[in-house]
């Protein structure tokens, strides 16, 4: 059908082009499902379609209103969005009875192209799932389900001045550096000044967010290789390190978990086994993201899982309600995905490239479970005074209670556990059990993480296009450039020079160590202002790591401080997740409320509170 203009002058074009729903899609994709539809009004107690009856529509509402009847008799208004869902997810037949109730218009997707369209837009499958699963809900009115805010991944939404300044500098800074340092006798040598400015140029793309943290990382991979500055074995040596195989060996179990809807399902778990209330709510969605931490290797990954449910929370509660309670649910989200990704190994990509950097004794040492046992105090401190931190802050009046019933359907739909959600769990079991029984079988977690990864791969639980799409192959790409630019600039004494420039921080951690974990924090918090936690740990790590072993400090704890420092952040642009969070979440709910800010700096005072605490057991390891 021709897309001819509407009655409101819109054709179908440009309703498809600003809904929330398809304005993300491939044009392209887009282009191909257009001939296909058509746009067809409806009067009142006409019926669209009737339950059980066999689907090969979905429609998109424009104007107007339904009844939808479902076979419990529960009937719902609905006054716009997605109907008909279920028929492009797997379900045959329609879920319920849908009959006009006032003269309306609807643009009618047919099953087999919109498929097809979903098979080249993948990332619409979760949405229009949520859709379908919100009708479901016994709220007698249903708003459509829209994520009208969201921002396609890795949108860079600096403004065109900041990002003109920022390419300014980019390519200025490094002119300088050679000009200014050419002479310096301090400078080891000439591949070691080239380097400077090379780092120089890469650490300004990636305060100004010019461009995806992989792409300047890859580009200080090529300039080294370019330029001679460092062994091409040196420089690429990242792509293979043990870090490297181990971390995509967890984002492929990663793939698993989140596919299979197995994530999904334990929260909705954890909301049944507990009190109909907002404390468990709120205990739930922090315990997810808690669970998930070492599970799941990125924060980013950890809040797309839990932050959806939030939103679907917050869809149940009346409008009062919702804006109450949004706050303590962004505080709970974030701490339990975030707050303790330090106290894992596993828990961040970051993590990785601390262990990597380690001596190779203390890598052996600080394997998994190690890892774990020497963060655990520091952990531990920091849940108490989290938990004391947040009752006090966020105590807010009225109840805020979702139906069982609710819950129950949920689970219904989702039905027994699947073969991906099987395989997730006993992927997870052998990891852990690896972790836990290193000492006995002498194999190397990261080869541990690569068998069960080939074994995913082998049985096709991950095929050819999860591979592809559900991998985060930037992230290692980005994981892999940092450690071959950290090896080559301790190939060219850099690291050397870069510590001599902050002598006056190593100076301090030599002489009083419990002065240098407030100088640390300071200088961290200062210069997060304008680096993202990556860029910071790396910095830190490269100046005081080596400084740290030379005085009898074990470097993995100062490379521990640093990562638990770094993940402090106060505003959303500080950490990508926030920021994803808020997207994912919508810009409806108060993420500006008054009691966050002061309570993510007093989550600051908090660390150092737990990290001060936990002195002496670091000494009884011998660490200190």
């Amino acid at each position: 059908m021709k897309p001819d203009n509407n009655a409101n002058g819109q054709s179908i074009v440009e309703i498809l082009k600003s809904h929330p729903f398809f304005c993300r899609c491939d044009r392209l994709s887009l282009s191909r499902l257009i001939p296909h539809l058509q746009e067809k009004e409806h009067h009142p107690d006409e019926c669209l379609y009737a339950d059980c009856t066999h689907g090969e529509e979905l429609y998109l509402i424009l104007e107007g209103s339904l009844c939808l009847e479902l076979e419990n008799g529960t009937r719902n208004e609905i006054t716009g969005g997605l109907l008909g869902e279920e028929t492009s997810i797997g379900k045959k037949r329609y879920s319920g009875t849908a009959t006009f109730t006032s003269k309306s218009r609807v643009i009618v997707f047919p099953v087999a192209p919109f498929k097809k369209f979903l098979e080249e837009n993948a990332f619409l499958k979760d949405d229009i799932t949520r859709s379908y699963i919100h009708k479901l809900s016994p709220i007698e009115n249903h708003t459509p389900y829209e994520d009208d805010s969201f921002s396609p991944p890795n949108a860079i939404h600096n403004s065109a001045l900041v990002q003109t300044l920022g390419w300014i500098l980019a390519t200025i800074l490094p002119l300088c550096t050679v000009y200014f340092l050419r002479n310096d006798p301090t400078v080891p040598n000439d591949q070691a000044l080239y380097l400077i400015a090379v780092v120089s140029c890469v650490g300004i793309m990636w305060m100004f967010q010019l461009l995806p943290d992989f792409i300047p990382a890859l580009f200080a991979v090529l300039i080294t290789i370019l330029l001679g500055l460092a062994p091409t074995e040196t420089i690429l040596s990242g792509f293979a390190s043990k870090s490297f195989f181990m971390a995509l060996s967890i984002l492929g179990l990663s793939a698993v978990l989140m596919a299979s809807g197995l994530g999904y399902r334990l929260l909705l778990l954890l909301l049944k086994s507990g009190p109909a209330n907002k404390w468990w709510y709120n205990t739930c969605v922090f315990i997810m993201g808690f669970i998930l931490t070492p599970l799941v290797p990125t924060a980013n990954g950890r809040i797309a899982i839990v932050a959806p449910f939030v939103s679907e929370l917050l869809t149940l509660y009346d409008a009062k309600t919702a804006r109450r309670e949004a706050a303590r649910l962004t505080v709970s989200v974030l701490t339990g995905a975030g707050l303790f990704s330090a106290i894992f190994l596993s828990s961040k990509s970051i993590n990785f490239i601390i262990y990597g950097t380690l001596p190779m004794q203390e890598q052996a040492r600080f394997q998994w479970m190690y890892w774990f046992y020497a963060a655990s105090v520091c952990g531990g401190i920091m849940m108490v005074l989290y938990q004391i931190g947040f009752a006090l802050l966020f105590r807010t009046p009225g109840t805020a209670n979702i139906p069982r019933k609710s819950i129950r359907d949920q689970l219904a739909i989702l039905g027994p556990l699947n073969k991906g959600e099987w395989a997730a769990i006993a992927g997870f079991v052998v990891l852990v059990t690896s972790f836990a029984t290193n000492s006995l079988h002498r194999i190397e977690v990261p080869w541990v993480a690569l068998a069960i990864f080939f074994a995913l791969l082998m049985y096709g639980f991950i095929d050819k296009e999860k591979f592809r799409k559900h991998i985060d192959w930037s992230f290692l790409v980005f994981l892999a450039s940092l450690i071959g630019l950290v090896a080559s600039m301790k190939h060219t004494g850099v690291d050397k020079w870069l510590t001599g420039q902050f002598s006056w921080l190593n100076v301090i951690m030599a002489e009083d160590f419990h002065i240098f974990i407030a100088m640390l924090a300071l200088a961290i918090g200062a210069v997060r202002f304008i680096l993202p936690i990556n860029a910071t740990v790396i910095i830190f790590a490269t100046l005081l790591l080596p400084t740290a072993e030379n005085i009898g400090v074990n470097p993995w704890l100062v490379g521990f401080l640093i990562l638990f420092m770094s993940e402090s952040f106060i505003l959303p642009y500080q950490a990508s997740y926030y920021t994803q969070y808020c997207s994912i979440t919508g810009t409806g709910h108060p993420h500006d409320d008054k009691r966050l800010l002061p309570f993510y700096l007093a989550i600051i005072v908090m660390k150092l509170i737990a990290i001060y605490a936990s002195l002496p057991f670091w000494k009884h390891l011998g660490l200190l």
